[in-house]
């Protein structure tokens, strides 16, 4: 009944509470009575169960007459269904996780779940299938494959599903180092302001001479470039000028060097301590064409079903050749797969980075993310299929 609007038009005499003794109308449904009331005045009634065990709800929706038309509430939906009636929603919450070899209670995660080959499933989704619980109040990954026996409610996470390996040992060593923690464009700007100072210099000088002022020393072209250069270097200078505008000139230049030595030691000592490890793999092509590594994930999950059913050439062949022929010995957790990280180094995990963030679940070596070798996903509470709270779930 839900997704369309109803109206039912009743006797005067007639009463909401017998007519309606035998039919449950659902939490989520607009169904609408209109009864005559005075004459030429027609009432408008919203009749509806908070479940199909609970008594009828009426509201007076509004009224219709000839000379004043229709008037309606001004109140949403689920503003006018604000009440439960006292109610318990079941609700699915809580499991157990391991950490320091003690289990402790947990917020459960999607993929400790399985489903069964004849379709029939397991863990929390099997609950929401048997309507044995009104909603999971949990983070479940959005996927296709399970529109058959549950909804979702409006997206309320957004993750990505990454492939994660153990952190390499060797590091990459590159000769051009010193250059790297300025960019091309920074040092090309360098090279600007040091020409522009130069020939401030020079003309300063020039300029100075032709009103009179002598120098002990001459400031021309090319005793500019050997001053500029050596102040960007950190190389002090004898001669001081006498002129105002050669010494602001020489001001500059020197604090202009002091602030690029600053500038350049601390991205030169963030560049040398912030070492990038030496990846096998960028990608899932790498992943592929590297064909060394096992992919691992939680049995019988979303990113199994992913990869078993993606439409991308790519992944389909990583499917078949890198987990098909071990699926029967994925391990039966994230837990346990990612604990696998730390012994194997020919291993990698695929795993949602919400799962990561998990009390428990992260490994105790050092691991890293592939950086390319991910998907996107969404997260939502589970309901049972067509479930009537849906729409409030979504309101809420």
């Amino acid at each position: 009944m839900s997704g369309f609007f109803w109206l039912l038009f009743l006797d005067t005499k007639a009463s909401l509470e017998e007519f309606f003794t035998d039919i449950n109308i659902p939490f989520d449904c607009e169904f609408l009575v209109a009864q005559s009331e005075n004459g030429d005045v027609i009432t408008l009634t919203e009749v509806y169960r908070v479940s199909s065990s609970q008594p009828l709800q009426t509201y007076r929706f509004g009224n219709w007459s000839p000379g004043g038309g229709l008037t309606w509430p001004s109140q949403s939906f689920y503003r006018r269904r604000n009440n439960l009636h006292g109610i318990v929603l079941r609700l699915e919450m809580c499991t157990r996780y391991i950490s320091g070899g003690k289990e402790r209670p947990a917020l459960k995660a999607d993929n400790l779940t399985t489903i069964c080959w004849n379709r029939m499933w397991t863990g929390v989704h099997g609950l929401l299938q048997r309507r044995e619980v009104d909603a999971a109040y949990i983070p479940l990954t959005m996927a296709s494959s399970k529109l058959d026996i549950m909804d979702f409610s409006v997206p309320l996470i957004e993750m990505r599903t990454y492939v994660i390996i153990k952190k390499p040992d060797s590091y990459e060593m590159q000769w051009n180092t010193i250059i790297l923690p300025f960019s091309s464009h920074l040092w090309f700007a360098v090279f600007v302001v040091m020409a522009t100072l130069i020939a401030c210099l020079a003309s300063a000088h020039r300029l100075s001479r032709r009103c009179g002022n002598v120098e002990d020393r001459d400031f021309g072209f090319p005793q500019a470039m050997f001053i500029v250069y050596a102040a960007i270097c950190q190389q002090g200078h004898n001669d001081i000028p006498k002129t105002t505008s050669l010494r602001t000139v020489f001001l500059t230049t020197y604090m202009t060097g002091m602030f690029l030595l600053a500038c350049y030691s601390a991205a030169f000592i963030t560049h040398l301590t912030l070492t990038d490890p030496v990846l096998p793999f960028t990608d899932f092509e790498g992943l592929l064409k590297d064909g060394s590594y096992r992919l691992g994930m939680a049995l019988r999950s979303a990113p199994l079903d992913y990869f078993k059913n993606s439409s991308d050439k790519v992944l389909r062949d990583i499917y078949n050749k890198l987990i098909a022929p071990y699926e029967a010995a994925l391990d039966i957790s994230d837990y346990t797969g990612l604990q696998r990280l730390c012994y194997d180094r020919k291993y990698a995990h695929c795993v949602s980075d919400y799962m990561l963030l998990l009390p428990g679940f992260s490994p105790q070596c050092s691991i890293t993310f592939v950086p390319r070798a991910f998907y996107p996903g969404t997260m939502a509470i589970g309901m049972p299929k067509q479930s009537p709270y849906l729409g409030l779930m979504n309101y809420m």
